[in-house]
């Protein structure tokens, strides 16, 4: 009979010692309290959620840009107007002259007082064989 108590208190003692570990501790029970909102607060934060009027006007501007958007064929057709005219003026300029080629032509060109000393000494030089030969 003694060894008959003496095991079933023994079993006891190991029930307990199971439901021990399960139970939570007074910190861990305070800590989970301080995480949990108050009721004040979550009503403060209910009073701030935009409700279903407030967002009438954004669903009307969605809506419309929805019906002005671009399709996939427009776009591609003005992508294809866009990339025709951006090679068309590509060509224009690649015949245009750049500064460079001009400013070298500028220089090459005789300018008025260069050309007027030339045809003085031309003359002179013509009077000059007119008068040797007289």
């Amino acid at each position: 009979m003694k060894t008959d108590m003496i095991s079933r208190i023994s079993s006891v003692k190991d029930d307990v010692d199971k439901l021990d570990k399960f139970k939570a501790n007074v910190d861990a029970i305070n800590h989970a309290l301080s995480l949990k909102a108050d009721a004040i607060l979550v009503e403060t934060f209910l009073d701030k959620k935009a409700n279903i009027i407030d967002l009438i006007p954004l669903k009307t501007s969605i809506e419309t840009l929805l019906q002005t958007k671009l399709d996939n064929e427009s776009f591609n057709a003005f992508t294809s107007t866009t990339n025709q005219v951006q090679a068309d003026t590509s060509r224009e300029l690649a015949l245009k002259g750049n500064t460079k080629d001009i400013h070298t032509l500028i220089e090459l060109k005789a300018n008025a007082l260069s050309l007027e000393r030339f045809i003085t000494q031309c003359n002179k030089e013509l009077n000059s064989r007119v008068t040797q030969t007289q």
